[in-house]
């Protein structure tokens, strides 16, 4: 995964409309780097459509997708190896609190603070 193509997945999630995308990045232990993207979707049917179009994008510009799944749950995944996009209702994302538990572990990125 490059910065092009990580752009290119953050830019899918704006255009689609997803709100409050944030970027969470990490190292492990081997320095590889892994970055997660967590969206908030208007609906379930906004975040199915959303998740399918990032599905698309990615296999378009040469990331295999590996993990594809909670469609039927108010929180989608999509998972390309070195990064993993969260597409999640509002009240999914409320309960669950991923941006907590990530901002902990980790540097997160505001999606204006990557455009500028």
């Amino acid at each position: 995964m490059n910065d092009t193509q990580l752009e290119q997945i953050k830019t899918v999630l704006d255009d689609l409309k997803a709100e409050d995308i944030k970027s969470f990045s990490s190292k492990d232990e081997n320095g590889l780097s892994e970055e997660l993207i967590i969206a908030t979707a208007r609906s379930t049917a906004h975040m199915r459509s959303t998740a399918n179009n990032v599905k698309i994008e990615a296999k378009r510009i040469g990331l295999q997708v590996i993990g594809y799944e909670g469609l039927d749950t108010g929180w989608a995944i999509i998972d390309m190896a070195f990064v993993v996009v969260h597409v999640m209702t509002k009240e999914s994302r409320e309960f669950y609190n991923l941006d907590k538990l990530f901002a902990d572990e980790s540097e997160e990125v505001e999606l204006d603070e990557i455009s500028d």
